[in-house]
């Protein structure tokens, strides 16, 4: 909390609470070896804000960092903060390039009811500092000039940067460095809260430090303004004494005109303990207002640090295979110890409900130095009831109930997921057989007509099975298939994108009856009251149609439709009598009762007249002498036909 002086220095206590939450703070970095870590940055307050004090602020500022060359930049991170809510100020720039915000904090506080915002940014650049070097690091575009008018009467307008880095140095010895960062606040109405700092491995506590970066805190302003660690209150004075810790300084730099920041660093190793996991800092506050953004610790550690990956996957590409040869390696990169043998990798999916169901545990064969790797090879066996896109975790130094054997720096990074995705074929296609009556070569099928259900899928036919699962020899046109045997089964693979299956259907050819054309069907018409109409016995055209073939039924109809129309079972009754004067066709439909197959043929009726003739009393009687008086004579009939063809043409007729 920024202080108010009266020309009489009197201190006027102002009231606030605490409306938004607090960012809970969170490991996000560890690095196990020899690290360290340093810190640079500034402030954009011109002075100690407050009473008196001018309503201004910088938009930029810099600072210098100083690495030895013995000294490798690891990882850097940059935090920034100030009043408001960020907005307008979430991209910055560092010596000239846009810096963009990865994680925003907000916290909102009453201020004798007035509602007064702040915000923390985050940002990792670690490349930038690698590529930059030592150099002066400079923020500008960081602008509060239009924010901070509504905060300077409470005192409670700053602006500010830092970067945290982390670097190896091989003089060092083994350390873990861990980078913690969140969103905390304290002061009156909020005087005391409390962050849990995990997965802390305390193997010796000489050289152990605390480093923290803090905003808003005021030099003047000391009421139980405290930062302890396990219960005990830290300090370095003159720097940072044990009542006012949050007081402008930089232990880094040694300066005590860090204007409403803090960016120190504490001794802790007669704080922790060997054999610490966690350690708790609690900050307390009676009046100044204090956010806590950055906590990092650098603690002497000698432990292995096992991580897993799945390096290879067998068997998932084949279609309805739940037999997988998986590949895992086991690292022990991050460490500073050797990982012993005999360690545990256990395997687990999940199921339908988001379970995990235990598989199989392997154990590393070989102790693995620090950066030295194993790779373990083993099959697992998916069960039936995982679902076909599951998770494959596999988890080192845990066994199947989630028990670590070996001590390790950081139990957090242990476990890998990979995404698994099964395949399964599909369904095989529906058919249905396929029947015509034609012969051979004029026997053409669509085989998609044998197809009984929709899909998207992708369908070829082929001529054998093995064909069809190689997809080889696809027949090229299926909608005008010519078959070369009467009988032929075609396979038909139905494939998804991934996997296939085939069925099968068959298409037979029926050969239809094998028929004569008729010879004209000629009667003669004996009627006397209508001409051209008699009657024909349509039976004793069949055999000449069927050749006597005793499978093939024939009818007879008046017209072609009737023929082809399959419905009508029954023809013409025999004997018919034609419609038509004097000639009529026929239809006739011949159907092969073994396979109900037909041909069409037609049948010419003629109807005939006969002849007209001289009645025998036209007729001159025909004489001759018996010369020999024997009562025989030979007579010569043909001279009496000129008499009864009564003037007909003697071609047409025979007598």
């Amino acid at each position: 909390m920024s202080k108010f002086y009266f020309s009489t220095f009197i201190l006027i206590i102002l009231s606030f609470s605490v409306q938004s939450q607090n960012q809970d703070f969170e490991l996000h970095s560890q690095f196990n070896g020899a690290y360290d870590f340093t810190a640079i940055g500034n402030t954009l307050n011109l002075a100690e804000n407050g009473f008196g004090v001018p309503c201004e602020i910088l938009t930029e500022s810099s600072a210098d960092l100083n690495l030895d060359p013995s000294q490798n930049v690891e990882a850097a991170y940059l935090f920034w903060s100030g009043s408001g809510t960020g907005a307008g100020n979430l991209t910055i720039d560092l010596n000239g390039e846009p810096i963009t915000s990865e994680e925003t904090y907000n916290i909102t506080i009453d201020v004798f009811g007035n509602q007064l915002d702040f915000f923390g940014a985050f940002t990792e650049i670690t490349s930038i500092v690698q590529d930059t070097g030592n150099d002066t690091y400079t923020v500008s575009d960081f602008d509060l000039n239009d924010v901070i008018s509504g905060f300077c009467a409470s005192g409670l307008n700053y602006g500010g940067w830092a970067i945290i880095i982390v670097y190896e140095d091989d003089s060092l010895g083994a350390n873990q460095v861990n980078i913690y960062k969140g969103f905390e606040f304290v002061g009156n109405s909020n005087q005391t809260t409390s962050i849990l700092l995990g997965n802390l491995n305390v193997v010796e506590t000489t050289g152990a430090k605390i480093g923290f970066l803090a905003w808003e805190g005021d030099e003047f302003i000391a009421v139980n303004e405290t930062l302890q660690l396990n219960g005990v209150i830290l300090s370095d004075p003159p720097l940072n004494p044990a009542n006012n810790m949050f007081n402008s300084t930089n232990t880094y730099t040694n300066s005590n005109e860090f204007w409403n920041m803090d960016l120190d660093f504490l001794d802790i190793s007669d704080v922790i303990e060997v054999g610490d996991t966690e350690a708790t800092i609690t900050m307390t506050s009676g009046q100044d207002g204090v956010f806590l953004h950055h906590v990092a610790t650098s603690i002497s550690s000698e432990l292995p640090d096992a991580t897993v990956e799945v390096t290879d996957l067998l068997g998932e590409e084949v279609c309805d295979n739940r037999s997988l040869n998986v590949s895992v390696t086991v690292f022990n990169e991050n460490a500073t110890a050797t990982l012993p043998n005999n360690v545990p990798v256990s395997f687990f999916v999940i199921d339908e409900n988001e379970n995990e169901v235990f598989l199989l545990t392997e154990f590393t064969t070989q102790e693995l130095e620090i950066d030295e790797s194993e790779t373990l090879i083993t099959n697992i066996i998916i069960p039936i009831d995982i679902p076909l896109n599951s998770q494959l975790i596999v988890r080192v130094n845990s066994d199947e109930f989630g028990d670590n054997p070996i001590d390790e720096s950081n139990l957090e990074n242990n476990e890998f997921i990979y995404e698994l995705s099964l395949l399964i074929s599909p369904e095989s296609i529906l058919t249905q057989d396929l029947i015509q009556c034609a012969n051979l070569e004029d026997s053409f099928f669509d085989l998609n007509d044998a197809i009984d259900e929709a899909t998207d899928d992708e369908i070829s036919f082929h001529l054998s099975q093995e064909d069809a699962e190689e997809n080889d020899n696809p027949i090229e046109n299926p909608t005008d298939y010519n078959p070369t045997e009467l009988l032929e089964t075609i396979f038909v693979r139905r494939f998804d994108g991934n996997c296939f299956a085939v069925s099968e259907f068959e298409i037979e050819s029926l050969i239809p009856p094998q028929i004569n054309e008729p010879e004209i069907f000629s009667e003669c018409d004996f009627s006397e009251e209508q001409l051209g109409f008699t009657e024909f016995d349509l039976s004793t055209k069949i055999d000449e149609i069927t050749d006597g073939n005793l499978d093939y039924e024939v009818e007879f109809f008046t017209t072609q439709a009737d023929a082809e129309d399959l419905t009508i079972e029954n023809g013409l009754a025999s004997p018919y009598t034609n419609e038509n004067a004097f000639s009529q066709t026929l239809f006739v439909r011949v159907t092969d009762v073994t396979n109900n197959c037909v041909s069409f043929t037609e049948l010419e009726l003629e109807i005939n007249l006969l002849p007209v003739i001289a009645q025998s009393q036209d007729i001159p009687p025909l004489e001759a002498c018996d010369d020999d008086e024997n009562g025989v004579q030979t007579l010569d009939l043909t001279s009496q036909q000129e008499f009864i063809l009564n003037d007909l043409e003697e071609s047409d007729h025979q007598i």
